[in-house]
């Protein structure tokens, strides 16, 4: 074998070698993720709430929410104070 193929041999088994590196670095860091279960937990967590919490934002901005916010207020003051003026 000429220095010029053992040279190139070597470098193609470099290449394999930093290619099957960088796939083992890849597989650890994943299967790590998958062990990091608090993450997870967070992760899965924020994916179910955020639909309603970005619906609760946008209703606690509109102005139906204060109007709302406000009869329902009425409402509890009424209540109160009938049922003060029957104790009396």
């Amino acid at each position: 074998m000429s220095r010029r193929g053992f040279e190139q041999e070597v470098d193609a088994l470099r290449q394999d070698i930093d290619r099957t590196r960088a796939e083992l670095a890849e597989t650890v860091q994943e299967l790590a993720g998958r062990m990091d279960v608090p993450a997870r937990t967070r992760a899965a967590w924020t994916r179910r709430t955020e639909p309603v919490r970005r619906q609760a934002r946008q209703v606690r901005q509109s102005r139906v929410a204060w109007v709302v916010l406000a009869g329902v207020g009425a409402a509890a003051l009424v209540t109160v104070l009938v049922i003060r003026g029957r104790r009396k």
